[in-house]
Protein backbone atom coordinates (compact mmCIF):
# COMPACT_ATOMS: atom_id res chain seq x y z
CA UNK A 1 0.00 0.00 0.00
CA UNK A 2 3.25 2.14 0.29
CA UNK A 3 5.48 3.65 -2.21
CA UNK A 4 9.08 4.16 -1.62
CA UNK A 5 9.48 0.33 0.23
CA UNK A 6 12.67 -1.44 -0.38
CA UNK A 7 11.39 -4.78 -1.62
CA UNK A 8 14.65 -6.56 -1.07
CA UNK A 9 14.73 -5.72 2.49
CA UNK A 10 11.34 -7.46 2.62
CA UNK A 11 11.76 -10.00 1.30
CA UNK A 12 14.97 -10.82 3.50
CA UNK A 13 12.49 -10.31 6.43
CA UNK A 14 9.99 -12.95 5.33
CA UNK A 15 12.97 -15.59 4.72
CA UNK A 16 14.37 -15.03 7.97
CA UNK A 17 10.75 -15.39 9.13
CA UNK A 18 10.61 -18.83 7.46
CA UNK A 19 14.04 -19.89 8.44
CA UNK A 20 12.61 -19.35 12.24
CA UNK A 21 9.86 -21.00 11.84
CA UNK A 22 11.48 -24.13 10.37
CA UNK A 23 14.27 -24.03 12.97
CA UNK A 24 11.23 -23.70 16.39
CA UNK A 25 10.26 -27.33 16.26
CA UNK A 26 11.88 -31.14 15.95
CA UNK A 27 9.42 -33.56 14.38
CA UNK A 28 9.52 -37.07 15.06
CA UNK A 29 7.13 -40.01 13.32
CA UNK A 30 6.96 -43.53 13.32
CA UNK A 31 4.36 -45.70 12.25
CA UNK A 32 3.16 -49.31 12.90
CA UNK A 33 0.47 -52.27 13.12
CA UNK A 34 -1.51 -54.10 15.93
CA UNK A 35 -4.46 -56.46 15.43
CA UNK A 36 -6.71 -54.27 13.67
CA UNK A 37 -5.35 -50.78 13.06
CA UNK A 38 -2.34 -48.67 12.02
CA UNK A 39 -0.93 -46.44 14.81
CA UNK A 40 0.94 -43.22 14.18
CA UNK A 41 2.80 -41.56 16.68
CA UNK A 42 4.43 -37.95 16.27
CA UNK A 43 6.18 -35.98 18.46
CA UNK A 44 7.31 -32.26 18.49
CA UNK A 45 9.92 -30.70 20.48
CA UNK A 46 10.07 -27.52 21.23
CA UNK A 47 13.25 -25.55 20.18
CA UNK A 48 12.66 -22.22 20.53
CA UNK A 49 13.02 -19.96 24.21
CA UNK A 50 9.06 -19.78 24.68
CA UNK A 51 6.22 -21.17 24.06
CA UNK A 52 5.39 -22.89 20.85
CA UNK A 53 3.78 -21.12 19.26
CA UNK A 54 4.29 -17.94 20.92
CA UNK A 55 3.53 -13.97 20.54
CA UNK A 56 0.10 -12.69 20.13
CA UNK A 57 -2.25 -15.35 20.79
CA UNK A 58 -5.73 -14.36 19.60
CA UNK A 59 -5.77 -16.68 16.14
CA UNK A 60 -2.06 -17.96 15.89
CA UNK A 61 -2.14 -21.46 16.08
CA UNK A 62 -0.10 -24.46 14.98
CA UNK A 63 -1.24 -27.78 14.23
CA UNK A 64 -0.59 -31.26 12.75
CA UNK A 65 -1.73 -32.53 9.25
CA UNK A 66 -1.75 -36.15 9.18
CA UNK A 67 -2.63 -37.78 5.97
CA UNK A 68 -2.45 -41.69 5.32
CA UNK A 69 -2.40 -43.96 2.39
CA UNK A 70 -2.81 -47.79 1.28
CA UNK A 71 -0.03 -49.45 -1.08
CA UNK A 72 -2.13 -48.00 -3.94
CA UNK A 73 -2.07 -44.32 -3.31
CA UNK A 74 -5.52 -44.10 -2.27
CA UNK A 75 -5.82 -41.48 1.09
CA UNK A 76 -7.53 -44.01 3.97
CA UNK A 77 -7.02 -41.20 7.12
CA UNK A 78 -6.54 -37.18 6.85
CA UNK A 79 -6.43 -35.33 10.19
CA UNK A 80 -6.12 -31.32 10.36
CA UNK A 81 -6.82 -30.33 7.05
CA UNK A 82 -6.98 -26.80 5.88
CA UNK A 83 -9.89 -25.14 4.32
CA UNK A 84 -7.97 -22.27 2.13
CA UNK A 85 -11.93 -20.49 1.00
CA UNK A 86 -12.30 -19.91 4.59
CA UNK A 87 -9.42 -20.27 6.20
CA UNK A 88 -10.84 -22.71 8.98
CA UNK A 89 -9.25 -25.93 10.06
CA UNK A 90 -11.26 -29.07 9.50
CA UNK A 91 -12.60 -30.19 12.26
CA UNK A 92 -12.28 -34.51 12.96
CA UNK A 93 -11.81 -35.98 16.09
CA UNK A 94 -8.13 -36.67 16.20
CA UNK A 95 -7.62 -32.96 15.57
CA UNK A 96 -4.24 -31.36 17.15
CA UNK A 97 -4.00 -27.52 17.12
CA UNK A 98 -1.60 -25.94 19.66
CA UNK A 99 -3.28 -22.69 20.90
CA UNK A 100 -4.17 -20.38 23.80
CA UNK A 101 -8.23 -19.17 23.54
CA UNK A 102 -8.21 -15.73 25.75
CA UNK A 103 -11.38 -14.99 26.94
CA UNK A 104 -13.48 -12.49 29.57
CA UNK A 105 -14.16 -13.43 32.56
CA UNK A 106 -17.88 -13.14 34.03
CA UNK A 107 -16.51 -10.46 36.72
CA UNK A 108 -14.77 -8.46 34.41
CA UNK A 109 -17.47 -8.89 31.80
CA UNK A 110 -20.20 -7.76 33.79
CA UNK A 111 -18.68 -4.38 34.55
CA UNK A 112 -18.23 -4.07 31.14
CA UNK A 113 -21.54 -5.07 30.18
CA UNK A 114 -19.86 -7.52 27.72
CA UNK A 115 -20.81 -11.52 26.90
CA UNK A 116 -18.00 -13.67 29.18
CA UNK A 117 -16.05 -16.37 27.29
CA UNK A 118 -14.31 -16.73 24.15
CA UNK A 119 -13.28 -13.74 22.90
CA UNK A 120 -11.03 -11.83 20.54
CA UNK A 121 -11.37 -7.92 21.80
CA UNK A 122 -7.76 -8.63 23.29
CA UNK A 123 -7.77 -5.02 25.76
CA UNK A 124 -10.91 -7.25 27.50
CA UNK A 125 -9.32 -10.57 27.60
CA UNK A 126 -8.44 -11.16 31.25
CA UNK A 127 -8.51 -15.22 31.38
CA UNK A 128 -7.60 -17.75 29.63
CA UNK A 129 -9.70 -21.09 28.59
CA UNK A 130 -7.32 -23.53 27.20
CA UNK A 131 -3.71 -23.29 26.28
CA UNK A 132 -1.93 -26.20 25.24
CA UNK A 133 1.30 -24.64 23.97
CA UNK A 134 4.63 -26.51 24.06
CA UNK A 135 6.24 -25.21 26.92
CA UNK A 136 10.06 -23.94 26.35
CA UNK A 137 13.13 -26.04 27.67
CA UNK A 138 13.85 -25.53 31.39
CA UNK A 139 9.31 -24.89 31.93
CA UNK A 140 8.34 -25.40 35.75
CA UNK A 141 4.51 -26.14 36.23
CA UNK A 142 5.18 -23.64 39.92
CA UNK A 143 7.23 -21.15 38.35
CA UNK A 144 4.79 -20.93 34.90
CA UNK A 145 1.70 -20.83 37.54
CA UNK A 146 3.29 -18.02 39.89
CA UNK A 147 3.28 -15.61 36.37
CA UNK A 148 -0.05 -17.17 35.42
CA UNK A 149 1.60 -18.62 32.64
CA UNK A 150 0.81 -22.38 32.76
CA UNK A 151 -1.01 -24.49 30.79
CA UNK A 152 -4.38 -24.55 31.06
CA UNK A 153 -6.69 -27.38 30.01
CA UNK A 154 -3.53 -29.45 29.18
CA UNK A 155 -0.86 -31.31 31.24
CA UNK A 156 2.98 -31.02 30.54
CA UNK A 157 5.51 -32.46 33.45
CA UNK A 158 8.03 -30.47 34.58
CA UNK A 159 11.06 -30.11 32.54
CA UNK A 160 8.93 -31.19 29.12
CA UNK A 161 9.19 -29.27 26.24
CA UNK A 162 7.62 -31.75 23.40
CA UNK A 163 4.60 -33.19 22.89
CA UNK A 164 3.75 -36.46 21.91
CA UNK A 165 0.12 -37.56 19.82
CA UNK A 166 -0.90 -40.86 18.60
CA UNK A 167 -3.29 -41.26 15.52
CA UNK A 168 -5.24 -44.19 14.65
CA UNK A 169 -5.94 -45.13 11.36
CA UNK A 170 -7.47 -47.71 8.65
CA UNK A 171 -5.12 -51.25 8.89
CA UNK A 172 -4.80 -50.38 5.08
CA UNK A 173 -2.47 -47.74 5.66
CA UNK A 174 0.85 -47.87 4.20
CA UNK A 175 2.33 -44.39 4.02
CA UNK A 176 1.93 -41.79 6.82
CA UNK A 177 2.96 -38.13 5.93
CA UNK A 178 3.00 -35.60 8.37
CA UNK A 179 3.41 -31.84 8.60
CA UNK A 180 3.69 -29.19 10.85
CA UNK A 181 1.86 -26.14 9.70
CA UNK A 182 1.96 -22.60 11.16
CA UNK A 183 -0.85 -19.52 10.74
CA UNK A 184 -0.04 -15.80 12.06
CA UNK A 185 -3.85 -15.01 11.75
CA UNK A 186 -6.55 -17.50 12.00
CA UNK A 187 -9.84 -17.00 9.43
CA UNK A 188 -11.89 -16.68 12.38
CA UNK A 189 -9.73 -13.70 13.54
CA UNK A 190 -9.76 -12.20 10.57
CA UNK A 191 -13.70 -11.73 9.78
CA UNK A 192 -13.21 -10.28 13.64
CA UNK A 193 -10.88 -7.92 12.87
CA UNK A 194 -12.82 -7.06 9.08
CA UNK A 195 -16.70 -7.20 10.41
CA UNK A 196 -15.79 -5.20 13.97
CA UNK A 197 -14.64 -2.66 11.94
CA UNK A 198 -17.88 -2.12 9.86
CA UNK A 199 -18.97 1.65 9.99
CA UNK A 200 -16.05 3.09 11.40
CA UNK A 201 -15.68 6.61 11.50
CA UNK A 202 -12.02 6.97 12.33
CA UNK A 203 -10.72 3.96 9.12
CA UNK A 204 -10.08 6.58 6.33
CA UNK A 205 -8.66 3.79 4.27
CA UNK A 206 -11.40 0.36 4.58
CA UNK A 207 -8.34 -0.88 6.15
CA UNK A 208 -10.30 -3.59 7.52
CA UNK A 209 -11.45 -4.67 4.37
CA UNK A 210 -8.03 -4.69 2.92
CA UNK A 211 -6.54 -6.30 5.36
CA UNK A 212 -9.09 -9.42 5.21
CA UNK A 213 -8.19 -9.28 1.06
CA UNK A 214 -4.51 -9.70 1.95
CA UNK A 215 -4.98 -12.24 3.94
CA UNK A 216 -7.58 -13.90 1.64
CA UNK A 217 -4.17 -13.80 -0.58
CA UNK A 218 -0.91 -14.12 1.85
CA UNK A 219 -2.36 -15.47 4.92
CA UNK A 220 -2.50 -19.09 4.77
CA UNK A 221 -0.48 -21.57 6.85
CA UNK A 222 3.23 -22.23 6.39
CA UNK A 223 4.93 -25.35 6.89
CA UNK A 224 7.32 -25.53 9.30
CA UNK A 225 8.16 -29.61 8.91
CA UNK A 226 7.47 -32.70 7.55
CA UNK A 227 7.83 -36.37 7.16
CA UNK A 228 6.64 -39.31 5.52
CA UNK A 229 7.34 -42.65 6.76
CA UNK A 230 5.82 -46.26 6.39
CA UNK A 231 3.80 -48.21 8.31
CA UNK A 232 6.36 -50.67 10.00
CA UNK A 233 4.68 -54.52 10.70
CA UNK A 234 5.24 -54.49 14.62
CA UNK A 235 3.68 -51.77 17.21
CA UNK A 236 4.78 -48.55 16.97
CA UNK A 237 7.18 -46.63 19.64
CA UNK A 238 8.90 -43.44 19.74
CA UNK A 239 12.43 -43.60 21.07
CA UNK A 240 13.29 -41.94 24.49
CA UNK A 241 13.23 -38.98 24.45
CA UNK A 242 16.74 -37.84 24.46
CA UNK A 243 18.20 -34.19 25.10
CA UNK A 244 20.36 -31.95 21.76
CA UNK A 245 21.80 -28.90 21.18
CA UNK A 246 19.70 -26.41 19.84
CA UNK A 247 19.81 -25.00 16.65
Amino acid sequence: YWTGVKAGALQEGIARSRALLQNAVRLEVVAGRTADEAVALVRLTNLTGHKLPTGFPEGRRIWISIVGKDADGRTTFVSGSYDEPTGRIREDPQLKVYEARPATSPHLASALGLPSGHSFLSAFNDTILFDNRIPPRGYRTDAFRSRKAEPVGYHYDDDQYWDETRYVMPLSTRTVEVRVLYQQVSGEFIEFLRDENQNNPYDWNQWGEKVYTTWQRYGGPVLMAQQTVLVSTRSPQLPPFSDFDAP
